[in-house]
């Protein structure tokens, strides 16, 4: 079984990168911040998905997914954060939801490929 990393991220955060993008570019630079923020998130979950799909080593695939759980709600409270402070807290609850639907997803399936887990 192949784990295509990218195609995982661009469709686990598909929703929150839709009401994200328009948002961030009616803000100009500041908006730009925080779509830095979001790619940073999505290219964290990219690198780790494409590690645990290539590792066949048991403890690093565990380290890995570890390193998901712990990593994606501190980007996520510093995305929000920023996006809160820019665009108010209606949007940071929508975006907040369609967030821990994508973390959701992207864990459920890191977890498959780690054996024993």
């Amino acid at each position: 079984m192949n784990l295509d990393a990218k195609a995982l991220r661009k469709e686990a955060f598909a929703d929150a990168r839709a009401l994200l993008e328009p948002k961030a570019k009616e803000l100009g630079e500041r908006g730009r911040l925080i779509a830095i923020r979001f790619v940073r998130l999505e290219g964290d979950v990219e690198a780790t998905l494409e590690q645990i799909g290539k590792t066949s080593d048991t403890e690093a695939a565990k380290a890995l997914h570890a390193d998901l759980e712990l990593a994606l709600p501190a980007r996520k409270a510093f995305l929000l954060a920023a996006v809160e402070a820019e665009l108010g807290s209606a949007t940071k609850a929508v975006l907040d939801a369609a967030l821990e639907i994508g973390i959701k997803i992207v864990l459920a399936v890191a977890r498959s490929f780690v054996p024993v887990l």
